[in-house]
């Protein structure tokens, strides 16, 4: 069984319009591991968002969130995503 083989199936058999489909193989709530860029040669940047005090006067508890402290892992471009997916 692949995903591509279930997908059609789905849609052959059973006329499924769409089907969505969230994995994280490489990726996690932090956005794309920065290993990839060693192990599977993806280049990955991390990056920590800048909150502004008026976001962060709304929802003060931005300020604890995990993306917050310790950032983001983001696909470079176009080539990086299709090679992740």
């Amino acid at each position: 069984w692949s995903l591509g083989g279930l997908v059609s199936q789905l849609k052959n058999e059973l006329d499924v319009k769409q089907v969505y489909c969230w994995h994280a193989l490489n990726g996690y709530w932090r956005g794309v591991s920065p290993e990839l860029n060693v192990c599977a040669g993806i280049n990955v940047i991390e990056t920590v968002p800048q909150l502004s005090n008026h976001l962060l006067s709304v929802e003060p508890q931005l300020a604890w969130d995990t993306v917050s402290l310790f950032g983001v892992g983001l696909l470079t471009d176009h080539a990086a995503v299709a090679q992740f997916y």
